[in-house]
C-alpha cells in the first residue's frame, strides 16, 4: 500500500478554491439579501407610518366633526358650517388614500360621506331645520360615531400590521443568517469531505495499480516456476533416454518406469502451477492433508538424483522416518523440497554435505535442511522472500538461477498455515545455510 501520495494534493487545491469561491459568493448573496429586507423594513416604515398617522387624523376629524355639527346647530354659526365643510372634505379624501378594501366599510363610508355633503350643504345655506330633519332621518350622528369607531379600529389594524410585517422581516432576515451560515459550514464540511474522498480515493486508485503490477509480477514468476520446477523432472527424462541405449533390458524397464514417473511429476507440476494462478486470484484454497514426510523426500531426491550425483554431494538423514506434517504433496515435493534442496546442491561444493533432520515440537513439526556451502550474503538474505528484489546468483559451479524459487516456497508454507526461516552464513566456523521449515501438527 503506498503510503505517502503527493498526487493526492493536487485536485483537492482546486476544489478548495471553487469552495472557496462559492463560500465568498454565498456571503455576498447574504448580505444583498439581508440588504434589500431591511430596504424593505424602512418602505414599510415610510408606507405604514403615513397611513396610520392619516387614520389618526381621521379619527380626530370624525371627533371633531361630531362636535362641529353640535355646534353648528347650538349656535346656527355660517363661519362654523364652513370650517365643518372643509373639515370633511379633509375627512372623505384622507379615507380614500387609505385604500379600504372591505366592501361593507366602503359602502358605509359611501353613504356616510354622501349624508354628510347633503347636510352641510343645508348647513351653508343655513337651512338649519332642514338639515337638523335630514340629519334625524339618515341618523348620521350614528353614522358618524360607528365611522369613527372603524376608523379606530383601522388605525390599530394597520399599527398592528405594520409591527407584525416588521417582525416578520427582522425573523427572516435572521433566519437568512442563520441558514447562510449552516450552509457556509455545511458547504466547508464537504469541501473537507470531498477532499478526503478523493485523497483516498486516489490512494485506493494507486494502491490498485500496484496490486496490479504485483499481479503482473506474479504471473511472471508463475512462468519462471513452471521452466524452473519442469526442468528437474525433464532434465531427469532427457538423461535417462540418453543412456537409454547403454541399459540392458532390466535396466531399460527400470528406466522407462524412471521416465514414466518424472513424465508424471511434470504434469503434477503444470496443474501445480495452475493451481498457484488461482490461488493468487483468491480462487483456490490449497488443501492440506497428513503426508508421510519421508516418502516426500525420497521423490524429491530421486528427482534431483542427477544433480547430487554430478557434484558428488552426500545426503545424510537424521530425520524421524515416521514424521507426519501438514501439507500438499505436489507442492511440497516440486515447489518446497526440490526448490530448498536444489539451492543446497547448487551452492555446495564439489563432494559437500546435505544434512536433513527434523524436531517435534509441542505445536509444530520442524524439517531443518543444513548445507556447507558458500552461504548467502547478507544482502540477499533480507530479500531472499521478495518476489521483485533480484536475488539470482551463480551456482559454485557457475549454475544459473532465477530467483523465484524462495518466493514460492515460503508462499506455500503460508498456504499450509507454517513457517521458513533462512539462516546463513559465509564466513567464520559456521560458513552455509540452514532452512527450517515449520508445519503445523494440525489441519488449519
Amino acid at each position: 500500500m503506498i503510503e505517502n501520495t503527493k498526487e493526492v494534493n493536487l485536485f483537492p487545491k482546486k476544489a478548495s478554491i471553487l469552495g472557496l469561491l462559492l463560500s465568498i459568493f454565498l456571503v455576498i448573496l447574504t448580505i444583498s439579501i439581508i440588504s434589500k429586507m431591511w430596504n424593505t423594513l424602512e418602505e414599510i416604515d415610510e408606507l405604514h407610518f403615513p397611513l396610520t398617522e392619516r387614520s389618526a387624523i381621521n379619527v380626530r376629524l370624525v371627533n371633531q366633526i361630531n362636535y362641529q355639527f353640535k355646534l353648528v346647530f347650538e349656535n346656527q354659526d355660517r363661519s362654523i358650517a364652513q370650517d365643518l365643510k372643509m373639515n370633511f372634505e379633509s375627512l372623505e379624501q384622507n379615507y380614500k388614500s387609505l385604500n379600504v378594501r372591505s366592501k361593507t366599510s366602503k359602502e358605509s363610508a359611501t353613504k356616510l360621506f354622501k349624508d354628510g355633503r347633503e347636510i352641510i350643504y343645508l348647513l351653508t345655506k343655513e337651512k338649519l331645520v332642514e338639515a337638523k330633519k335630514l340629519s334625524i332621518s339618515k341618523d348620521f350622528q350614528n353614522q358618524l360615531s360607528d365611522f369613527s369607531l372603524e376608523i379606530y379600529d383601522s388605525t390599530e389594524a394597520l399599527a398592528e400590521n405594520r409591527d407584525k410585517n416588521s417582525q416578520r422581516i427582522l425573523k427572516t432576515i435572521t433566519q437568512t443568517v442563520g441558514v447562510s451560515l449552516f450552509t457556509i459550514l455545511f458547504l466547508m464540511f464537504l469541501i473537507r469531505k470531498v477532499y478526503i474522498g478523493y485523497a483516498e480515493n486516489l490512494r485506493e486508485r494507486l494502491a490498485a495499480q500496484d496490486r496490479a503490477n504485483l499481479l503482473s509480477k506474479q504471473r511472471e514468476t508463475l512462468i519462471h516456476v513452471l521452466c524452473h520446477d519442469l526442468g528437474n523432472p525433464v532434465s531427469a527424462i532427457y538423461s535417462l533416454t540418453e543412456m537409454g541405449h547403454l541399459l540392458n533390458e532390466e535396466a531399460k524397464s527400470n528406466m522407462l518406469e524412471n521416465i514414466k514417473e518424472n513424465a508424471k511429476e511434470s504434469l503434477d507440476i503444470i496443474d501445480l502451477t495452475r493451481k498457484m494462478q488461482a490461488l493468487e486470484a483468491g480462487k483456490f484454497k490449497v488443501e492440506s492433508t497428513p503426508i508421510k514426510f519421508s516418502n516426500s523426500l525420497n521423490k524429491s531426491l530421486k528427482t534431483l538424483n542427477e544433480k547430487i550425483k554430478s557434484k558428488n554431494i552426500t545426503i545424510t538423514e537424521g530425520h524421524d522416518k515416521d514424521l507426519e506434517v501438514f501439507a500438499e504433496e505436489t507442492s511440497l515435493v516440486n515447489s518446497i523440497l526440490n526448490n530448498i534442496l536444489t539451492n543446497s546442491i547448487k551452492f555446495s561444493h564439489e563432494g559437500g554435505e546435505i544434512h536433513i533432520s527434523s524436531i517435534e515440537k509441542e505445536d509444530v513439526n520442524e524439517v531443518i535442511i543444513t548445507d556447507y556451502g558458500i552461504g548467502i550474503p547478507e544482502e540477499l538474505l533480507s530479500n531472499l522472500f521478495s518476489e521483485t528484489e533480484q536475488t539470482s546468483r551463480l551456482g559454485t559451479d557457475g549454475e544459473l538461477g532465477t530467483g523465484f524459487g524462495m518466493p514460492l516456497v515460503k508462499k506455500f508454507m503460508i498456504s499450509y498455515g507454517g513457517q521458513i526461516k533462512v539462516n546463513s552464513s559465509t564466513h567464520g566456523d559456521n560458513v552455509g545455510t540452514t532452512t527450517t521449515l515449520s508445519f503445523p501438527k494440525k489441519l488449519i
